[in-house]
C-alpha cells in the first residue's frame, strides 16, 4: 500500500518531468523552424542566382550575335563598294532580313542615311516641312525650324521667329543655343520649343551624318516621304518633273538631294538558343580606304526592329 506522502511525490516528479520536456520541446521547435526558414532561404537564393546566371547567360548570347549582324552588314557594305559584282545579302533599303545561325536568328535593316534630314545641312524649308508633317501649325513649325538654325549657327542674331541666347533666358533656360554643329540627333532635345512628344515623333527621321542640303527621295522610308510631302506643297514644276516616279518617292525639288552611298545606320536585332534578345544600331561611313573600308560613328543599344514581313535569308 503506498503512503499518500510517496504518491504525491511521485505525482510531483511526473509534473515536473512534464515541465520539463515542455520546456525544452520549445527551443527546439523554434530551432527546427529558424533551420527550416535558413535552408528555404538559401534555396531560393540558389535558385535566383541559377536564372540570373541564365538570363545574363543568354543576353550575352544574343549581343554577341546582334554584334555580329552588324559585322555582316558592314562586311555587305564595303564589298559592295570595292565590287560592282558584289551579290548583296542586306542592301541598304531600310527592310528587315532574317537569317538563321543554329536555332538563334539575327535580322539586319541597313538604311542609308541620304534618306533623312541632316540637322547640320538643312534648311528651315525642310525642318518646316517636317514639323508641319507631323502635325505642327504652320508659325510654330516656322519658329521651330528658325530655333533649329540659330542652334546651330555661330551668330548671336536670331532668324525671325528663331531663338538666341535672349529668348533661351527668358524661357528660363540657363543654357542658350550651342551655336555650333550638332553632335548628335539627341541635341535636338535642347532646341526651345521642342517638346518631348515632338521629339519622339522626329528623331527616326534625322540625322547628324548625311552632309547632305536635302533628302534622297530613294533613300527616304515611306514614313518621311508622307510626312514631307505633306508639309510641303509641290509646284506644277516638280509634280513635271517627278511624273516617271512612284507616288511615294515625289519630292520639291528644293527639298532633294542625291545619296553619296556614304553613311549607314545598321540596326541588329537577335535572338539567342537560350530566349535572350537584344538589338544594337551603329552608324557608319566608308571610307573608300584600302587599310581602313570604314568608320564607326557611333553604337548603341536600341529597340526593336521594326516587325515583320521579314526577308529570310536561310542560314547567315
Amino acid at each position: 500500500m503506498v503512503s499518500p506522502t510517496a504518491a504525491s511525490s511521485s505525482t510531483a516528479s511526473s509534473a515536473d518531468t512534464s515541465a520539463g520536456a515542455g520546456f525544452i520541446l520549445v527551443p527546439v521547435i523554434w530551432v527546427v523552424f529558424f533551420l527550416a526558414m535558413a535552408v528555404a532561404g538559401f534555396t531560393l537564393a540558389i535558385r535566383a542566382n541559377v536564372q540570373h546566371t541564365a538570363s545574363a547567360a543568354a543576353s550575352a548570347e544574343a549581343a554577341a550575335l546582334a554584334d555580329a549582324g552588324i559585322h555582316l552588314a558592314l562586311l555587305d557594305l564595303t564589298g559592295g563598294q570595292a565590287d560592282v559584282a558584289w551579290r548583296r545579302r542586306f542592301p541598304p533599303d531600310g527592310k528587315p532580313y532574317a537569317c538563321g545561325v543554329g536555332a538563334g536568328r539575327v535580322v539586319v535593316m541597313v538604311m542609308d542615311e541620304a534618306g533623312k534630314i541632316d540637322l547640320n545641312q538643312a534648311g528651315e524649308r525642310h525642318f518646316r516641312a517636317l514639323f508641319r508633317g507631323l502635325g505642327v501649325a504652320t508659325i510654330e513649325a516656322s519658329s521651330l525650324a528658325a530655333a533649329i538654325i540659330d542652334y546651330r549657327d555661330s551668330d548671336s542674331t536670331p532668324l525671325p521667329g528663331g531663338a538666341e541666347d535672349t529668348q533661351y533666358r527668358q524661357a528660363g533656360r540657363a543654357a542658350g543655343p550651342k551655336n555650333a554643329p550638332f553632335d548628335s540627333i539627341y541635341e535636338l532635345a535642347h532646341v526651345i520649343g521642342m517638346d518631348e512628344a515632338l521629339l519622339r515623333k522626329a528623331l527616326p527621321h534625322v540625322t547628324v551624318h548625311s552632309a547632305l542640303l536635302g533628302v534622297d527621295p530613294t533613300k527616304a522610308s515611306s514614313g518621311l516621304m508622307t510626312i514631307l510631302t505633306a508639309g510641303s506643297t509641290h509646284s506644277p514644276d516638280d509634280q513635271e518633273e517627278d511624273a516617271d516616279q512612284p507616288p511615294r518617292r515625289r519630292l520639291p525639288s528644293e527639298l532633294s538631294a542625291v545619296s553619296t552611298q556614304r553613311a549607314f545606320a545598321i540596326t541588329s536585332q537577335a535572338t539567342g538558343e537560350r530566349g535572350g534578345t537584344l538589338a544594337r544600331e551603329a552608324i557608319v561611313r566608308l571610307t573608300r580606304s584600302g587599310a581602313q573600308p570604314y568608320e564607326i560613328l557611333s553604337w548603341r543599344q536600341v529597340g526593336a526592329v521594326p516587325g515583320g514581313p521579314w526577308v529570310d535569308l536561310g542560314a547567315c
